[in-house]
């Protein structure tokens, strides 16, 4: 591996887990780094995507809802155990 202040061969990676073709910014490339006024990311002009939306397909939906509706329900009775109120198993 090369050392800070040497260049790398084409093609090798600095980091093992990083995928190849990926290399580390340069000090002199760091004039390319901006933030916009709506405070986005910018290289060289070009908005860097910092999230990504997904969307669900309706049965995906569904079964989120269905999911968070018995996580609430499993919530709302455990409270009441706490309370007091819910089924006493143990004497």
């Amino acid at each position: 591996m090369a050392t800070e202040g040497t260049s790398r061969g084409q093609g090798e990676r600095p980091y093992p887990h990083w995928p190849t073709g990926v290399r580390p910014i340069t000090i002199g490339e760091m004039d390319k780094l901006g933030v916009g006024g709506n405070g986005a990311l910018y290289f060289d002009g070009e908005q860097i995507a910092l999230s990504k939306k997904i969307t669900l397909t309706w049965m995906q939906g569904l079964f989120a809802i269905m999911a968070a509706v018995a996580t609430a329900a499993v919530a709302v009775v455990e409270v009441f155990t706490f309370l007091g109120y819910g089924p006493h198993i143990c004497p």
